[in-house]
């Protein structure tokens, strides 16, 4: 497994990163959830990432995780969803990440992104203290931001967190000539969500929700212009985007963990393979296909 420097932190994840949102569904049992968690970290995956909204994966990651401690690298993300409390404001940050320490069995969470909030949210003083307060209480280590377009631009833009999350595969790329540069001249880390483009070439119906739909589309006008097979570039692709740190997968078997971990170890393609998938893009996108948030 190679890791990377997570920019200015003392983080060292591994390129190949562990999606916690399919591990979430209550048709994911409990039994399926803890193999696949502890053979991620046996093949030498130690960056985990979930979300408060992440049905039953925070939990999970707490019940299956909570044993390896200090080897693994967990991060999650919230603001919003707590009762009693208004969504991105003050309380809603703090009461997010104290949930969330419950739900994970942890003394503190290694990064807390704030989660898809609107450019106009993150311009309220009072999450930046939110923030400022959990770091000074140990119960976060580093703050980021996982959002896209106008927004994650925004956030690059405050200097205010200290890692940043975005949609980025063969078929979401505007992050890459976008923010990336910016955030990378900074000298700050980035984690590609969606990295696989959600293995939209598996599924034959629409299912908008996890962006088939959408991702199929675009690829049905790119093949033209790349000449490649998602299957064989998707991960490939991602992973070794010059200023990714790590590219998280969503993963909920074994099996698929295996599938996706051989991609990784292929390498990265050649430059013209990357370059021809990078111009496919933007030639059929015409330079307006925004990331999916």
């Amino acid at each position: 497994m190679e890791y990377r420097k997570a920019g200015g932190t003392d983080l060292w994840l591994s390129a190949f990163g562990f999606g916690g949102g399919r591990i979430g569904s209550e048709h994911i049992t409990d039994y399926q959830a803890g193999q696949v968690l502890t053979d991620a970290f046996e093949k030498g995956i130690n960056y985990f990432d979930t979300a408060i909204s992440y049905g039953l994966s925070e939990e999970r990651f707490g019940k299956f995780l909570s044993g390896f401690r200090d080897r693994v690298i967990i991060s999650t993300k919230g603001g919003y969803g707590i009762g009693g409390a208004e969504d991105w404001t003050y309380d809603a940050v703090i009461l997010s990440a104290e949930a969330s320490l419950r739900k994970l069995r942890r003394d503190y969470i290694d990064i807390f992104f704030l989660h898809s909030c609107s450019s106009e949210l993150l311009g309220r003083e009072d999450i930046y203290s939110a923030l400022e307060k959990l770091k000074h209480q140990g119960k976060i280590r580093y703050s980021g931001y996982s959002g896209d377009n106008q927004a994650l631009a925004y956030a690059a833009d405050t200097g205010s967190f200290d890692i940043f999350m975005g949609s980025l595969n063969i078929c979401d790329q505007k992050v890459i000539e976008s923010v990336l540069p910016q955030i990378i001249r900074n000298g700050e880390g980035f984690i590609a969500k969606r990295s696989t483009a959600n293995y939209f070439w598996k599924y034959g119906g629409a299912s908008p929700g996890d962006y088939h739909e959408e991702y199929r589309r675009r690829w049905e006008i790119m093949k033209d212009f790349t000449g490649v097979s998602p299957e064989k570039t998707a991960a490939r692709f991602t992973f070794f985007t010059p200023g990714v740190t790590s590219g998280l997968v969503g993963i909920s078997k074994s099996e698929n963990l295996e599938a996706n971990l051989s991609q990784f170890l292929n390498g990265s393609l050649d430059q013209g393979t990357y370059k021809n998938i990078c111009d496919g893009f933007y030639q059929a996108g015409k330079g307006n296909w925004e990331s999916e948030i």
